[in-house]
């Protein structure tokens, strides 16, 4: 009988232990959740005091708008056939400075997709464009990226010169 006593007994303070440890824990936890939160609104208002501050300036300095040397590339996860165009150059296009994004370049990628799907019947593929400000780094980059997937041979490469397809600027609407 004092066997089970004792177990009992010690079953119980393992019990109550454990849920004290575990209110401490998340008293810790809601400590350390409110200190995180803290600290991320205080960034947050820094980041907006200093864009506020600085609005004018990023209107101004914010993006750069000259030609581009670009390519596309498509490909497709159910199919082995590859396409990359000619290196055309793109005017007037606009490229944010800080992390050289170039506006719009979803719209030029999903012109080759609709292409590929109207005029050659490939569904599903996946399109990208490559675009550089120089036109020996485009072609360095066209140079790496075609020797990338002629160098597998279950893949076959084929090439759209500029007659057969060629990027037009999308609408100022339409861009992102």
């Amino acid at each position: 009988m004092k066997k089970l006593t004792y177990i009992f007994s010690l079953l119980a303070f393992m019990l109550i232990f454990s849920s004290f440890s575990d209110g401490v824990m998340a008293k810790k936890d809601k400590k350390e959740k409110a200190k995180t939160e803290k600290i991320a609104k205080s960034k947050k208002k820094k980041s907006v005091a200093k864009t506020a501050s600085k609005k004018q300036k990023v209107v101004v300095e914010d993006t750069i708008t000259n030609t581009v040397w670009a390519f596309g590339f498509s490909a497709s996860f159910t199919d082995s056939i590859i396409y990359m165009t000619d290196i055309q150059p793109l005017h007037n296009v606009r490229i944010t400075k800080k992390t050289r994004f170039m506006d719009g370049r979803a719209d030029y990628a999903n012109q080759l997709k609709v292409y590929l799907e109207n005029k050659l019947n490939m569904k599903n593929r996946t399109c990208v464009l490559f675009f550089e400000t120089k036109k020996a780094d485009a072609e360095k980059k066209y140079v790496a990226v075609r020797k990338r997937y002629t160098d597998q041979t279950h893949l076959t490469m084929k090439y759209l010169n500029s007659s057969e397809f060629a990027f037009v600027k999308p609408d100022e609407g339409e861009s992102e």
